[in-house]
C-alpha cells in the first residue's frame, strides 16, 4: 500500500511541517502507517487527515500518538475521518 511506503519515508524527515492527506482513502491500514510519522517525525506540526475513511480503530492509534507528539497542533474535526 502506498499510504505504508510514504509512511515509513516520512517517519525519518526532518524539515516536512504540514501534511496535508485529506480525501486520500487511507483506512486503519494508511491511519496505522501514520501514526508511527506523528510519533517519530518531530518536525511535523500539521497533519490533515479528514475524509480518508478512517475507522475507529485507526482513529484510535492516531489519537495515541497524537498525545505523544507534544509539537503537533491539532484543530476540533469538522468532518468525520
Amino acid at each position: 500500500m502506498g499510504a505504508v511506503a510514504l509512511g515509513e519515508a516520512l517517519e525519518k524527515n526532518t524539515t516536512l511541517r504540514t501534511l496535508a492527506l485529506s480525501g486520500n482513502d487511507l483506512r486503519d491500514l494508511g491511519a496505522y502507517a501514520f501514526s508511527d510519522v506523528v510519533c517519530y517525525n518531530r518536525s511535523l506540526r500539521r497533519l490533515s487527515l479528514a475524509n480518508c475513511n478512517i475507522g475507529r480503530a485507526g482513529g484510535a492509534i492516531l489519537l495515541l500518538a497524537v498525545r505523544v507528539h507534544a509539537g503537533l497542533h491539532s484543530r476540533p474535526a469538522t468532518t468525520h475521518c
